[in-house]
């Protein structure tokens, strides 16, 4: 009897001890969690009141780690998502780095092609995104008056298309609305390394900036010619022939040559056997 009840109150005092001691440390005692104030467990890197080991490191106060800087463009380090840096160049040779953003452009192109090319019509399939009877008003936002005329004396046009603007007569108005719509016809080209895209070419124009699209659409004309051919056929031509000019257009593959006199003689040749099998049975 006197060892049960003992055993009872060795139990009783254990547990009052536990109690006190819990009561006397109180919070040091709960459960570890973030944001408690206290760096107790072994993965947790900043808490209230402790900042991160890094002064530069910002501490995440949800998960009580500590999270690097963001990159800083400028600073010489080719951080994720920086394409170049302050004495890190491109990785394509030629690009040019823009270090305020650290990222890379292609260099602006150095080819253009003059008024004087984009009126020929043996080079109208050149024109990309445009056709000649749009208006220029419309395509470039402003109004413009030009002197036009196909024969005789230039008169006034106040609604001139794009053809009739390349074939406007004199400087001033004239001058920037050929200017204005050889440029258009350059940015919109793919065969054509324009320095100027097509928003800067209507925004130079807006502004009457002829002199920036005359420099730029002399830089050099790559098209020579822009009209399609038709492939001609020739025994030793090789098995398709491109039937466009580079730079402009499609290009299409027909078949010609020595292939296809390959496949007449052999249909000539199997219609003889049949023929002949015939005879010598009858």
């Amino acid at each position: 009897m006197k060892t049960r009840f003992g055993g009872k109150m060795s139990l009783f005092v254990v547990m009052l001890t536990l109690s006190v001691v819990l009561v006397l440390h109180g919070e040091s005692w709960a459960p570890a969690r973030c944001g408690n104030g206290n760096l107790d467990q072994v993965w947790e890197e900043c808490e209230v009141g402790h900042p991160c080991v890094d002064p530069a490191e910002t501490c995440d106060l949800a998960t009580c780690l500590c999270s690097p800087p963001p990159p800083v463009c400028g600073d010489g380090t080719l951080d994720p998502g920086e394409q170049c840096e302050v004495g890190v160049p491109c990785a394509e040779p030629g690009d040019i780095c823009d270090e305020s953003a650290c990222l890379c452009s292609p260099p602006p192109g150095d080819e253009g092609c003059t008024p004087g090319f984009w009126k020929q019509d043996q080079h109208f399939a050149c024109w990309a995104g445009y056709t000649q009877n749009q208006l220029f008003d419309v395509v470039f936002g402003t109004d413009i008056t030009i002197l036009w005329s196909v024969t005789g004396k230039p008169r006034p046009v106040a609604d001139p298309t794009l053809l009739q603007a390349l074939q406007a007569n004199g400087g001033g108005a004239n001058r920037l609305a050929r200017h204005g719509v050889a440029a258009l016809l350059n940015a919109s080209s793919p065969g054509v390394a324009f320095p100027l895209s097509v928003a800067e070419v209507i925004a130079a124009v807006q502004a009457g900036d002829a002199d920036t699209l005359a420099d730029a659409n002399e830089l050099g004309c790559p098209l020579s010619q822009c009209d399609l051919g038709v492939a001609s056929l020739s025994v030793d031509a090789p098995s398709s022939t491109p039937a466009a000019i580079a730079g402009c257009g499609t290009t299409a593959s027909v078949p010609v040559g020595s292939r296809a006199i390959n496949l007449t003689l052999l249909g000539l040749v199997f219609g003889f056997v049949i023929v002949r099998g015939r005879f010598n049975r009858s």
